[in-house]
């Protein structure tokens, strides 16, 4: 429970916004991008395994219990949306989406925290851009953390980019 109107276990509230506000959000988003580019291919792009090993951050991935938690979560978003195709409300709206979870390790082999120098998904980053702002509001903004704290390195962005081209170069799919 959180001090943030929540009244159910995250283990149960999260499953139910994800299959249900946030499916509908996307639906919403695919369907405009269709309506203002109809002969676009769309591709949807899913999460790779953003946590590979517990985490000495802050706030806490301290035990295997959380990093399972954080892939099911990965895993549930990235199973909507690859079954989104299959609503009848994008029915002719030509969606196709890209799994990045086998470019990034199945189990999470080159997300954060694996510790071993292999990872795509940075950790908390604390060398502030000028992109960054400490005046963002909301908790999850500690002072003196990037933006680009849990998302992808340089090399991740290159998995990104390998998982794309697999797409991208599928014949007749430009």
């Amino acid at each position: 429970m959180s001090d943030l109107g929540d009244t159910e276990p995250l283990e149960i509230s999260e499953p139910v916004r994800i299959d249900g506000k946030v499916r509908n959000s996307i639906i919403q988003v695919l369907q405009a991008i269709h309506a203002k580019a109809p002969n676009a291919k769309i591709m949807l792009v899913g999460y790779p395994r953003v946590i590979g090993a517990t985490c000495d951050v802050p706030w806490g991935i301290t035990d295997q219990d959380e990093v399972n938690w954080i892939k099911g979560t990965v895993n549930r978003m990235d199973d909507m949306m690859a079954n989104l195709g299959a609503d009848p409300r994008l029915q002719g709206v030509p969606v196709t989406f890209v799994d990045p979870r086998p470019y990034f390790g199945l189990n999470g082999e080159h997300g954060a925290c694996t510790g071993d120098g292999n990872e795509a998904i940075h950790e908390v980053v604390t060398d502030l851009t000028p992109g960054d702002s400490a005046l963002l509001p909301g908790p999850w903004n500690l002072p003196g953390q990037s933006a680009r704290s849990f998302h992808p390195t340089l090399w991740g962005t290159d998995l990104y980019a390998a998982a794309l081209n697999s797409v991208i170069s599928v014949p007749g799919f430009l």
